[in-house]
């Protein structure tokens, strides 16, 4: 989910008022995710729900804490504004931000952000007539990139979160608040394609239409695929291959045994891969793992290797196909 981070630093820059809107609790079922924001400014509105609307009365009521003079505001929805019955209700937060009042956790996440932190966004709501109190934390959600704790939860902040490295920081939850923790990384997995194979450009090409940040390690000197920016296209190397960081997923395809099983140990070999699969039938299987075996690496870590990859429930020797099916199994790690 993208938190509109670069848009409310614009914003601060131009000295534009602005109202960060945000769904914080969700009561029933509703097309909009919990977290889903929209930054509201007399000029226009970023982001885009799916409801349009509830959408449009949202940005009415942003529109008019503009014009207010609370810092921010709790508001509750039905969650059909057409139907006229109990169907549950959405709750949602208006933060408003004064074109020379933006707070100073902007800049600073913009600035973690760049230098590869995880920040996350820890915000207590006390009096609307008193602004939040903010404070931003290295560190990674064990599950989601949002979540709301009322006051009398008894969840700890220290709970929602693992890794911390902020000093002082210590997980108390105040009394009488509501606790808001955003990851403010803009979250997608990074799927890495090893190969240039049939499969491998199928699987490259289906992916850059999900939210996923796709590299491709090939050699091939055609132009397929080049025009899609948002792809990073690398040799296909034991130094490209260097460049995949951690809690990646890795799939190898390179329709060669000796470069699949090359690609196979250097990829067991890295610490924290969350998918390592490759392309092959159940006797490659097997003579992979015996292989990889040889070479030194243990059961423990063969076991993590998906091979063949893919869903078996999945049928089909379409190279589409086996494409959907990798990222079917890829989607039950990550979504």
């Amino acid at each position: 989910m993208n938190f509109p981070l670069n848009e409310l630093h614009r914003l601060s820059l131009a000295k534009c008022p602005s109202v960060l809107v945000t769904i914080i609790a969700i009561d029933g079922s509703s097309p909009e995710q919990l977290g889903a924001q929209l930054v509201v400014t007399t000029q226009g509105t970023f982001g885009q729900w799916r409801n349009a609307v509830r959408q449009q009365i949202v940005i009415e009521d942003a529109q008019k804490v503009l014009n207010g003079n609370v810092h921010w505001r709790l508001s509750s929805y039905l969650l059909n504004p057409v139907v006229n019955v109990d169907n549950g209700e959405l709750t949602v937060l208006y933060q408003y931000f004064d074109s020379d009042n933006y707070p100073d956790w902007i800049p600073a996440a913009r600035t973690g952000l760049q230098n590869g932190f995880n920040v996350v966004l820890h915000t207590q709501l006390k009096n609307s007539g008193d602004p939040p109190a903010y404070h931003l934390f290295d560190s990674e959600m064990p599950s989601s990139s949002w979540c709301a704790l009322e006051p009398d939860s008894q969840q700890t902040i220290a709970s929602m979160l693992s890794g911390i490295r902020a000093p002082g920081f210590t997980g108390k939850f105040c009394r009488n608040t509501t606790t808001l923790i955003h990851q403010l990384t803009d979250y997608r997995p990074t799927v890495c394609i090893v190969g240039d194979s049939a499969v491998g450009k199928a699987l490259t090409k289906q992916l850059l239409l999900l939210p996923f940040n796709v590299i491709w390690l090939a050699d091939t000197a055609d132009s397929y695929l080049t025009g899609y920016t948002e792809l990073t296209r690398l040799p296909l190397n034991d130094e490209s291959f260097t460049k995949i960081g951690n809690r990646s997923l890795v799939s190898i395809a390179t329709g060669d045994h000796e470069l699949d099983l090359h690609f196979c140990e250097r990829a067991l070999q890295h610490p924290s891969l969350l998918f390592i699969g490759c392309l092959g039938s159940q006797k490659k299987a097997d003579i992979i793992r015996s292989e990889l075996k040889e070479r030194g690496i243990d059961e423990a870590k063969t076991s993590a290797l998906k091979i063949p990859v893919g869903l078996s429930s999945i049928e089909g020797k379409h190279p589409s196909v086996i494409a959907t099916s990798i990222i079917a199994q890829m989607l039950t790690i990550v979504s």
